[in-house]
């Protein structure tokens, strides 16, 4: 092998291994987010916790992570660096993880988790426009598809398995300890083994067209203001038919518990081992005809639960709206961060995700539990096929990313030029 195919060898080597690490760090993010939920039996009986209370502890961390997501990204793209905040992030959420194992009362608890969202929430937009950063073009989707099946390895796989049995043995402040430490290890992986290239930082106001866009500019792109709608939607459905379709099949479609959860880990299953594939497909075919595609047969997916009368078709349906978990990959990571210049991806991919977070992960169950609560759970399906339909509608505005798809050439152009039609 000549100097020059083993120059390219190692950089498409270190694009995999980067991938992996990202997502193992990704993973134990979303691992330690969902620690309450998975803890609560323990953490409920401890405390005395009321239901309306735990569903605080868990929600309002997705406050402070849109937030710190936002801040964060817009102070790296500022400084020109992404890696010391990256090792930072990782360290503190890592430390406010074990602090939640300390908590006494219901209000230290939803204060942990609070300071976890201003740590945890810069952690994956970071990440991400690094590994994105870091990627060839035509290479995007399958690095940010390595990511996201590592990342559900972790968080959706291994970490429950390994918390709960922690917990059971050891005692749940225990368990929030233990998961602590793998974050610190991986900060020092981090600053191993990944390598940054500085993005020159723009001082001073320059012209939108030579410089570093202004925060609300970035808005201005058809893109970024479109993937901010359609992750907020994406988002929606997804966490809509997460928290409400488990008491929807038991209480409607009269599954026994046991039915219930081999269907919603086919949700699961489905939404971690089809990323990669998908991913790969949207370098291919584009990432605009693939959103809209899975969106809509996501909706479809949805809809069919209420006419599915086996457990089997159950199964079916609920892993092909798995694939819903993969389009919120689309739109908050990898179209806007093709949308802008590196040297905004930051700000970019922190506007997209806390849009998907506020909106999808924090107001939208909310208001699908009022509807229910006033026209009957017969209607949650519904409102998550809605949203992903309503999704795949916007997609259609979208304007193609993939540099595969319009050529390294034109894809410049895309990411410097504000649009306001």
């Amino acid at each position: 092998m000549g100097q020059g195919q083993g120059a390219v060898a190692r950089f498409f080597s270190y694009q995999i291994g980067l991938s992996v690490l990202i997502g193992l760090v990704g993973g134990l993010v979303f691992f330690d987010r969902n620690a309450v939920n998975l803890l609560s039996p323990f953490i409920v009986a401890d405390l005395h916790l009321n239901n309306a209370e735990l569903g605080a502890a868990s929600s309002v961390v997705a406050l402070t992570w849109a937030t710190a997501g936002y801040l964060v990204g817009r102070w790296s793209d500022k400084a020109g660096r992404r890696k010391p905040y990256y090792i930072a992030a990782i360290i503190v959420f890592s430390c406010c993880s074990m602090a939640s194992g300390l908590v006494g009362s219901f209000l230290g608890l939803v204060l942990t988790r609070l300071a976890m969202g201003v740590a945890e929430g810069p952690a994956p937009v970071l990440g991400s426009a690094l590994l994105i950063g870091a990627s060839a073009p035509s290479q995007r989707g399958l690095n940010m598809g390595i990511l996201s099946l590592s990342s559900g390895l972790i968080a959706s796989a291994l970490g429950p398995l390994l918390l709960v049995n922690l917990a059971t043995h050891l005692g749940w402040r225990t368990a929030f300890f233990v998961t602590g430490i793998p974050g610190l290890l991986a900060a020092v992986a981090v600053a191993k083994l990944v390598r940054e290239a500085p993005v020159a930082a723009i001082a001073g106001t320059l012209a939108l067209a030579r410089g570093q866009l202004r925060a609300l500019d970035i808005l201005r792109i058809r893109n970024m203001w479109l993937c901010a709608a359609i992750s907020s939607l994406i988002v929606a459905g997804t966490s809509v038919a997460i928290v409400f379709m488990p008491v929807f099949l038991v209480d409607l479609r009269h599954l026994k518990p046991t039915d219930m959860a081999m269907v919603m880990s086919a949700f699961g299953l489905a939404s971690m081992a089809g990323t990669p594939i998908i991913c790969v497909l949207s370098d291919k075919l584009g990432r605009k005809p693939i959103l809209i595609g899975f969106a809509i047969l996501t909706a479809g997916a949805l809809c069919s639960l209420y006419w599915a009368d086996t457990t089997a078709l159950l199964v079916a349906a609920m892993g092909i709206a798995g694939f819903s978990a993969f389009l919120a990959v689309l739109s908050i990571a990898i179209i806007p961060a093709e949308s802008v210049a590196d040297r905004d991806r930051g700000t970019a991919l922190g506007l997209a995700m806390g849009a998907g977070e506020i909106i999808g992960g924090f107001a939208a169950p909310a208001l699908a539990g009022l509807a229910a609560d006033h026209f009957g759970q017969i209607i949650l399906p519904a409102i998550a096929a809605a949203c992903c339909m309503a999704g795949a509608l916007l997609s259609f505005a979208l304007n193609e990313s993939a540099p595969r798809r319009i050529g390294v050439a034109a894809a410049r152009p895309l990411q410097m030029t504000l649009e306001t039609s």
